[in-house]
């Protein structure tokens, strides 16, 4: 009885960790973007296997003003959750201040214990 019982709370434990997991990622990842912090947003998510190398030079001219994520949701398949996100930021080569809404997908890899953006870093243009 012991050993089910142990099963089927460490079984619990598995959703609420990642869960808890994802609100750390996400608070970090939604800092370094307000920052302005984009080779460290892009190291947060990113797996480092398969991304392609961080181009720090197209990021230099933007300033974020605001980073704007909404509440996470069941992303539709298992281990996935998404949300929408509003950025707000500066071109410093204009001197204008643009906005972009973005859908994100984050993925949980089982095996390396952690998040990835699964729908690729924010297009600012």
């Amino acid at each position: 009885l012991l050993i089910v019982l142990a099963a089927v709370l460490g079984a619990c434990a598995g959703p609420q960790f990642r869960a808890e997991r994802f609100d750390d990622v996400a608070l970090v990842y939604g800092r370094a973007l307000a920052w302005s912090d984009f080779a460290k947003a892009y190291q947060l998510v990113t797996d480092e296997k398969t991304a392609a190398p961080f181009d720090e030079a197209g990021y230099q001219q933007i300033k974020v003003t605001a980073y704007e994520p909404s509440p996470a949701l069941p992303g539709g398949e298992p281990n996935t959750l998404k949300r929408r996100a509003r950025l707000r930021y500066v071109l410093l080569t204009r001197m204008s201040e643009r906005s972009l809404t973005t859908d994100e997908q984050w993925r949980y890899a089982e095996d390396e214990k952690r998040w990835y953006l699964q729908s690729g870093f924010p297009q600012f243009k």
